[in-house]
């Protein structure tokens, strides 16, 4: 979808790519095809002011959304069933076995 508002007139263009097409490529589609391009009907609209938010607090959102961020990669999840499995296993060998490496975390 390519939008474009002129003159308090918004109008909308629809173009179909393949799967996924590069940013270039929608780029250079643009300015090659730019004139042919069929837009739809346009529509009265109010300008709308956008909000400018303080520089300081836009980045004290950002750190607190990368904060909570947690395990990301598939490798590093697979990586802690693994651990916690052979956790299980040996806790699971050690009770069968009578041994009792584990007695203070019980």
């Amino acid at each position: 979808m390519y939008e474009r508002i002129d003159n308090n007139k918004y109008e909308v263009c629809k173009i179909t790519f393949g799967a996924e097409p590069k940013d270039y490529e929608v780029y250079d589609f643009l300015l090659k095809n730019w004139n042919r391009l069929e837009f739809s009907p346009a529509i009265e609209v109010e300008k709308v002011e956008e909000r400018k938010i303080n520089p300081k607090r836009m980045q004290r959102e950002i750190s607190s959304q990368l904060k909570h961020k947690g395990i990301g990669t598939k490798a590093q999840i697979k990586q802690g069933t693994v651990l916690c499995s052979r956790k299980m296993i040996l806790f699971l060998c050690c009770k069968s076995t009578g041994l009792n490496l584990f007695a203070d975390t019980l």
